[in-house]
Formats: C-alpha cells, structure tokens, sequence
C-alpha cells in the first residue's frame, strides 16, 4: 500500500459513499457533453449500501456535485455545501460543460433499497434522455477509497513489488537498520519506487495543505453537522476553551 491510497483528498463524509459516487457522476455528465449527446432529463439509481446508508453518507448530494462537473479533490466546500440545495431550489441543473435541464433531486435519484446490482454492494446506474428516448446508461460500482469501476475508468495498475518489503514494524526497522537509514527514509525507497520523488513531494504537500485547511476550517465553523443526525460541532467551542485556559 503506497501513501496515495491512505491519503486521498475529497469531501466527506465517506470514500465509498461520497466521494466515488461523485467521480462516478461526473464521469457520466462529461461523457454527455464530449458524445454532444442531447439530453433533456438524467435520472440516477443508487442500489445496495448506497441506497440504505446514502441520505446520511450525502450520496444524494455528491452525485448533483458529480453531474454538475465538479470534483471531490478540488471543489470548494462552500459550494458543495450550498449548490445541491440551490439545485432542489430551483429544480434545474447545469450539467458538466453547460447543458441546462430541469432536474429533482427527489424525483430523479432514486434510493433502491431493496435491490443490488451484480458487481458490487455499492452500484449505481445513471441513464440520460432525450424527451423520452434514452440516450446513455451506464453502471458504476464504488469499491472503496474513492476508487470507481465502471466506463471511462482505467482499472488499477498492479504496483510493482517493492523494493524494501516488510510486513511489521520489527521488520521495517530491521530493513532501516540494515541499510542505516531512518524510517522515512525506507518509506521513501519503497514510494519512489512507482513515482518520482518531486511528484511524490508535491502530493504530500497537497494532502499536508488540505489537512490544515479542513482543521481551520472545522475550528471556526458553528452549527449542525451534515447527515441528518444533529449532532452539534464540538470543535469551535473546544477551541475557545483551549485559547482561554
């Protein structure tokens, strides 16, 4: 396991159930626009895990995000905050790259609670129309970790072995001892082995950046956390706390 698969940036509050399901909409509305299909009316099927738990995982609301072209890595939090309830608002929503259509989200993602699909326990199925004609479907599976099966991705790439294998703690310092190295300097070896080491730099750095960005952000931010179960933000209060003591 490399650094990219524990550390992968993207809304919460779930990799499985917030963050594929986005990719996996995205995917779909960009495929849209680069087929210029014309399309009048997208409707989504979540199936399995992600019909029983999505409401409080916010499945809903990462596939609107997806459609409308955006990205769990890189969209701002404000707007996938707002943008979803913007869009039940006005029951419209701009696909990837521009087209318009009337869009529910209550109406037009449907929860499937009693159904899975073959592949996977966390399947959806997104179909787009022309008046009534179908013009597009397929089955996405998010299998965990942000990672997606379904068309327009690529399956993952089998890592070559690494070069300074351990499989415990004792080990990995019996291999740091070995070569007279620290530990960072092993982890290092082994991640350079599938990336160079300035890329390897640049995304430590992006995931260090996020993280200070998500701990300032929950410290100043009141009110009720997203998911349905009203539970009050404890951090800003515990911050004070901690700045008054």
């Amino acid at each position: 396991m490399y650094v990219a698969d524990v550390f992968k940036i993207g809304i919460g509050p779930s990799s499985s159930h917030t963050v594929g399901p986005m990719r996996a909409a995205r995917r779909f509305a960009v495929d849209l626009a680069e087929r210029q299909l014309p399309v009048t009316r997208v409707h989504v099927d979540l199936y399995g895990s992600l019909a029983l738990t999505g409401r409080g995982h916010g499945t809903d609301r990462a596939v609107v995000l997806g459609l409308a072209g955006l990205a769990p890595d890189t969209v701002d939090p404000d707007l996938a905050r707002d943008l979803p309830d913007l869009v039940m608002a006005r029951q419209f929503l701009e696909l990837a790259r521009g087209t318009r259509i009337a869009f529910d989200p209550a109406t037009e993602i449907a929860f499937r609670t009693r159904e899975t699909l073959p592949r996977h326990p966390n399947g959806m199925r997104f179909q787009a129309f022309d008046s009534e004609a179908l013009v597009a479907s397929a089955e996405y599976y998010s299998l965990g970790g942000g990672a997606v099966e379904g068309p327009g991705f690529e399956p993952d790439i089998v890592a070559p072995a690494l070069p300074y294998d351990f499989a415990s703690a004792a080990e990995l310092l019996a291999v740091a001892a070995a070569n007279a190295w620290a530990i960072w300097q092993v982890v290092q070896a082994n991640e350079c082995a599938v990336r160079p080491v300035a890329e390897l730099d640049a995304y430590l750095a992006s995931v260090w950046t996020t993280m200070e960005r998500c701990i300032e952000r929950g410290l100043v931010t009141e009110g009720i956390l997203p998911g349905g179960l009203n539970v009050r933000r404890r951090a800003p209060r515990l911050y004070r706390k901690f700045r008054s003591s």
